[in-house]
């Protein structure tokens, strides 16, 4: 057990700080140890399997889409796929919905040339 030099509390002999002050207890009789009982501390994380967040971003904002496509091609390749996926969905959502948009305004039109209302 090695004792701290601030607080006078026993702490193990792996400990690298004190359990009540939090001072540090490298003293040349401590044993540090090589490997953690919570893992190696640096775990792999894919973000581009989490969510489908990047896909729909895309839908969204299809410019954005685009740009993270871009971005995120080396690192991330499988979110640069959904984001680009969701951006192509997204233009062709905007494409349909202007279709629609100028067929309403064509109907309306005719309607009110239908009654010899005069537009234009």
């Amino acid at each position: 057990m090695q004792k701290c030099e601030t607080c006078g509390t026993e702490n193990l002999d792996t400990a690298t700080a004190c359990v009540s002050c939090g001072r540090r207890l490298w003293g040349t009789d401590a044993v540090y140890p090589t490997s953690s009982p919570y893992g190696s501390g640096n775990p792999e994380v894919n973000y581009g399997d989490a969510s489908n967040g990047w896909f729909w971003l895309g839908v969204i904002n299809f410019i954005a889409g685009f740009i993270l496509r871009g971005a995120l091609q080396r690192k991330m390749p499988d979110a640069a796929d959904k984001a680009g996926r969701g951006a192509k969905i997204g233009v062709i959502l905007s494409i349909i919905g202007i279709v629609v948009y100028i067929l309403y305004i064509m109907s309306s039109f005719s309607k009110l040339m239908s009654y010899g209302v005069y537009v234009g």
